[in-house]
């Protein structure tokens, strides 16, 4: 099982926008992408990463105007 209790924080810049995702496990591993449904942050897969075997790099991303992630003003559109 992966340590769920303690993923790597990271952050880079999108557009202006501060964009927050988490990691676990490491580089070189198959990479497998967790992207949360509006309204919630990446940390709701704590439970799913629990259960996966620990041999992927997973990284857990907080879209725009969710959990650590900026909001820098209202969305006006999609693609931001």
């Amino acid at each position: 099982m992966i340590n769920q209790s303690e993923p790597k924080l990271s952050t880079f810049d999108a557009n202006g926008c501060r964009i927050a995702y988490f990691k676990w496990g490491e580089r070189g591993q198959p990479p497998l992408l967790l992207i949360h449904a509006t309204g919630f942050h990446a940390r709701v897969w704590d439970q799913t990463i629990a259960h996966l075997a620990g041999s992927y790099h997973i990284v857990a991303v907080e879209t725009r105007g969710h959990g650590r992630s900026g909001k820098p003003g209202p969305v006006l559109n999609w693609r931001d």
